[in-house]
């Protein structure tokens, strides 16, 4: 989560703010940009905060070991690029 912080404050060229991941002080104590951040995250929470670890074993006997590429900067900044060039995640009409 730390490198993927800091590829967001780089991308969105944020300097300043801290992000206190596993504490749960909302409603209160929030400010209004908190209560935006908390608002555009809501649905990647789940994929944020699974904690589950997966075994290769079978992966690798049908890949021959083939890896993922590692998440570089570079990888981080191409994705999130095509995001925004999409408009990814508002509703799509046909």
């Amino acid at each position: 989560m730390a490198t993927l912080i800091e590829y967001t404050r780089m991308f969105l060229n944020i300097e300043g703010a801290d992000v206190i991941v596993g504490e749960n002080c909302r409603g209160a104590c929030s400010n209004p940009a908190e209560e935006l951040f908390d608002h555009f995250i809501k649905a990647y929470i789940p994929y944020i905060s699974d904690k589950r670890e997966f075994h290769r074993e079978n992966t690798d006997q049908l890949t021959g070991g083939v890896q993922s590429p590692e998440m570089t900067y570079e990888v981080f900044e191409r994705c999130m690029a095509f995001a925004v060039s999409v408009d990814w995640g508002k509703r799509m009409t046909l």
